[in-house]
């Protein structure tokens, strides 16, 4: 079973839960929600599995916050931002998380695009293996050693990828509880 979100429920939740799924009927809750804020982006990537349906939408403030407090009412143990977009594009990102960090439901998870974990993860490693790491013996095909020759200059910063995509992930986590705090006001970098 997952652990996300599991940790906030009560015995009684849990044994509520259990006997939901035995009676095919949903006792309580919903115990964790996941909400998708906004729809805008600020990268194209071309795997995104929404990126057809994605538009310019957000919920409006007063939504989120009626909808917060119906889930503290609801029993609500945690929240999972996410979306078709970037969550935390959303216009009144900072007032939004305080509403959730003045009701005491968790965030539980923050799903966010992963710009430099992608840079770290493409540049690094996956490019490379894809220009010439299927080949027993480059020196055989010309094309393919260029082509590694120039995806390998990305791997020679490394450990910069790496511990910029380790800062990011560490960052956002920051950012949202810092903001939920009220220590930081909403840093707006787009």
């Amino acid at each position: 079973m997952s652990e996300l979100g599991w940790k906030y429920l009560t015995e009684d939740d849990k044994n509520t839960i259990l006997r939901g799924i035995r009676d095919g009927v949903a006792y309580g809750g919903p115990y964790h929600v996941e909400i998708h804020p906004a729809d805008r982006c600020n990268i194209d990537c071309f795997f995104c599995s929404t990126a057809a349906l994605r538009g310019t939408d957000e919920v409006p403030l007063t939504r989120l916050e009626e909808m917060i407090a119906e889930l503290k009412a609801c029993g609500t143990r945690a929240i999972r931002l996410s979306g078709g977009g970037e969550p935390l594009f959303h216009r009144k990102a900072k007032d939004f998380l305080r509403t959730i960090a003045a009701s005491g439901i968790p965030i539980e998870n923050l799903t966010t695009n992963a710009v430099l974990l992608s840079s770290y993860l493409f540049g690094c490693h996956t490019l490379r293996h894809l220009a010439g790491g299927a080949f027993d013996q480059l020196s055989r095909r010309p094309f393919a050693i260029r082509t590694y020759a120039c995806v390998s200059c990305l791997n020679r910063r490394h450990m910069m990828w790496a511990w910029c995509s380790l800062c990011s992930v560490g960052f956002a986590d920051l950012y949202v509880r810092l903001c939920s705090m009220g220590v930081w006001s909403d840093l707006r970098i787009f």
